[in-house]
């Protein structure tokens, strides 16, 4: 019986030995253009399979309370973000929060896996949003507030004020101005700039123009006075305002 065993695999090394050989014989009588394409192919199919391999053994989200599939449960991510909630055919649907390890936290509406309906969202710098949502995008009312408790209030849309906003300054100071695609546009209103300073004051077609004051991202004030047409052209001096 071991005997017959040994044999048998003796006849397999074999077999497998001549048909290399002959593999191998064939592969030289080809060309070195049929040559590069098969070692080509072969070389596709290796990275084919080590992906393969991966996605099939990477860690995955774990189901950690409940049903994840449809009813309520607990979702955990190999990142560390973690989501409680309900679910729908494995995806967020009705309420649930999201919560991210930078920071970035959520709770309210989704439907089939995006925000959708009234939700919180915050940020890691504090700022926050609260109102509507719609496809995963702030869409209809709500209000954006920032870290200094500065906030606006008004219609949302693609994830930018449009149309009338109020702005409410930290010390409860109202400004009414009508914005397009996130820029105040007319009346008074507040632009932060990309390097944290704003302006603060009227605007007229899109631009600073009237009484405003500009700020440095510390909220100290660099110029305040008259603005036409987005350019200063005069200054207002107060008293203990360096110069």
């Amino acid at each position: 019986m071991r005997q017959k065993f040994i044999d048998q695999t003796i006849q397999h090394y074999r077999n497998a030995k001549n048909k290399f050989l002959l593999l191998r014989e064939q592969y030289q009588n080809l060309t070195l253009g049929r040559q590069t394409f098969i070692v080509f192919l072969i070389f596709l199919g290796m990275i084919f399979i080590s992906f393969s391999v991966y996605f099939i053994f990477k860690e995955r989200p774990k189901c950690t309370y409940g049903n994840c599939e449809i009813g309520f449960g607990a979702l955990s991510f190999p990142d560390g973000t973690l989501y409680s909630g309900g679910f729908y055919k494995g995806k967020f649907h009705d309420f649930g929060t999201i919560r991210k390890p930078d920071g970035h936290y959520y709770e309210g509406g989704w439907k089939l896996g995006k925000k959708h309906g009234k939700g919180k969202y915050i940020y890691p710098d504090g700022s926050s949003y609260e109102g509507d949502f719609l496809e995963d995008q702030k869409e209809g009312k709500g209000t954006f507030t920032w870290p200094d408790n500065t906030s606006i209030t008004g219609i949302f849309i693609n994830g930018e004020p449009e149309g009338k906003a109020t702005v409410v300054l930290p010390n409860k100071v109202s400004l009414e101005g009508s914005y397009r695609k996130g820029i105040i546009f007319q009346g008074k209103g507040i632009y932060i700039y990309d390097d944290g300073s704003k302006y603060l004051g009227e605007w007229k077609d899109g631009k600073r123009h009237g009484k405003g004051s500009l700020f440095d991202n510390r909220g100290n004030i660099i110029q305040i006075g008259e603005w036409e047409s987005d350019k200063f052209v005069k200054e207002y001096s107060i008293p203990g305002l360096p110069k």
